[in-house]
């Protein structure tokens, strides 16, 4: 579940030799991915949807066998489409969770929504997508303004969802704050414990520093397109203006050449 270590997480399982997908990778992969990613919100969210089901996240996660952070937006659909797989829940202080949601995901949403990007969105579809990202999961606690209340209540029925849905043989619950490392989940995972030692957590500021560089190269990307489309467009403009005046100007040379 996202805010509850999940990149340190994502990361240790790369290293035990897993090709994991963690959220972040929607936003790397570009359109196509975060299409998925908002088409799955959707269809686990709105009743009148379709919902997806195995095809569908084959094809999404295609070339991964380790899913981190994703499965707790729509666990019911995850838990059918794979039955067999096991499962890894961290829990964590609901408050510090709240805080932690509202200083990073809440605030990314936030500032997605404000200009300049609220305008370069509709010249790149990535950016596109990952505003309307934004709005499906803000939209999704408290009517899309998440407040304190409104996270706890999120994080125990997340909580009780999981633990409802998957069996408990394949079910490893850990708790953040009593720390997650090799000791944790190697044993569950029946694997060996490597000798690299478990990855840094992932902080707010470090959250936001990775905001940065998945958005840096979509909003040049959009600028480059928003200025040649300010300057196909002024090119445009003048060459109509020019043509207008000189129409003009020879429509009233002919006048007075006929007044003559």
């Amino acid at each position: 579940r996202y805010r509850s270590g999940t990149l340190a997480t994502y990361r240790a399982l790369n290293i035990l030799g897993f090709e994991a997908y963690h959220n972040h990778k929607s936003f790397a992969y570009g359109a196509s991915h975060m299409k998925m990613f908002n088409e799955a919100l959707q269809a686990s969210w709105h009743e009148n949807t379709e919902a997806y089901h195995r095809p569908e996240f084959d094809k999404w996660f295609q070339g991964y066998d380790a899913l981190v952070e994703l499965p707790s937006y729509f666990p019911e659909e995850i838990v059918q489409a794979y039955p067999g797989a096991k499962y890894i829940l961290v829990e964590r202080d609901p408050t510090a969770w709240a805080r932690s949601v509202m200083n990073s995901i809440v605030r990314m949403a936030e500032d997605v929504n404000k200009m300049p990007i609220r305008t370069l969105k509709h010249f790149d579809e990535t950016m596109k997508m990952l505003c309307i990202n934004a709005r499906l999961i803000g939209g999704h606690f408290s009517g899309g303004h998440f407040t304190r209340q409104g996270g706890l209540e999120a994080c125990e029925t997340c909580l009780l969802r999981v633990k409802k849905l998957v069996p408990t043989e394949q079910l490893l619950v850990l708790r953040l704050e009593d720390g997650l490392d090799w000791h944790s989940i190697c044993p569950f995972l029946q694997l060996p414990l490597p000798q690299e030692p478990w990855p840094e957590k992932n902080t707010c500021e470090q959250f936001h520093t990775l905001v940065q560089e998945l958005m840096t190269p979509l909003v040049k990307r959009a600028l480059v397109r928003a200025t040649t489309y300010a300057l196909l467009l002024a090119v445009i403009v003048c060459s109509t203006v020019l043509s207008a005046i000189s129409w003009w100007c020879t429509d009233q040379s002919t006048l007075d050449t006929r007044d003559l």
